[in-house]
């Protein structure tokens, strides 16, 4: 469980990070943008329920990165992994 926490926050706080480097309107207030990541309820719920939503995440923060780049199918390719986790989810046990 410890694990999973550890890993969540470390996937929130690069996805930040990423976001916070792209933005250019962002970058002249480092310590407000950590302040608000950090406070924000999004990471409390997650941490709290132990949800799954650092996954998807990461899917759509690789996507942001991937359309900036001009690369569309690395960007469907992030887009489609966030049918992953709904796929996983709903199959049917001892299916």
């Amino acid at each position: 469980m410890y694990v999973w926490m550890v890993a969540t926050v470390a996937a929130y706080g690069l996805c930040c990070w990423v976001v916070w480097r792209h933005c250019a309107h962002l970058r002249h207030c480092p310590w407000l943008v950590a302040l608000l990541a950090a406070g924000a309820p999004a990471l409390r719920f997650t941490l709290a329920f132990a949800q799954a939503s650092a996954v998807g995440l990461l899917c759509m923060t690789g996507a942001y990165c991937a359309l900036r780049a001009k690369r569309p199918f690395l960007a469907g390719v992030a887009f489609g992994a966030l049918r992953w986790p709904f796929a996983v989810s709903r199959r049917a046990p001892g299916a």
